[in-house]
């Protein structure tokens, strides 16, 4: 097991300098690698962080311990409604092939899919590998959908898989 920080740099809006309890809702959401179909990897809605404060951020997420390491990059939505409530919600597709949804904020596990189980098929040849691969949220914002071991790509809801 591999810790995985909390921290999602991505959505600058919810890396303050101070502590969680004063931390504002992100309202960006990264829905896929790179944030936007150009991948450009840029928070254009960004205003809080600049080159004269950027020395003072802190880290103000948990540290989290995962079955497995997510080996891509995580997307990100806020105000998902979940069977905990209403949560700010982090997709990450693992080695194993499950995709996770965790709690922004906490890190804490809000549910998790795992579509296939058993060696990984890559154009109908069986292969003993691991997943590579982002998680990405539908337009609508009603779907997340994750690469799996069995070669396909699998659709989820956002609240609960």
């Amino acid at each position: 097991m591999r810790p995985l920080s909390v921290i999602f740099s991505l959505f600058a809006s919810a890396i303050l300098f101070g502590n969680a309890a004063q931390a504002p809702v992100c309202s960006y959401n990264w829905l896929q690698f790179g944030g936007d179909p150009q991948h450009s990897g840029s928070n254009v809605q960004e205003k809080l962080i600049t080159s004269a404060n950027v020395n003072r951020l802190q880290r103000i997420f948990p540290r989290v311990t995962l079955s497995s390491s997510i080996d891509g990059p995580v997307t990100y939505l806020s105000g998902v409604n979940t069977p905990l409530g209403r949560r700010d919600v982090v997709y990450g597709t693992i080695w194993a092939g499950s995709i996770l949804a965790l709690d922004a904020h906490t890190g804490a596990q809000i549910w998790a899919k795992q579509a296939f189980t058993g060696p990984c098929k890559i154009l109908g040849t069986t292969y003993d590998c691991v997943v590579h691969s982002a998680a990405a949220i539908d337009p609508r914002l009603n779907y997340v959908y994750s690469y799996s071991l069995d070669g396909e790509v699998h659709k989820y809801q956002v609240g609960d898989g």
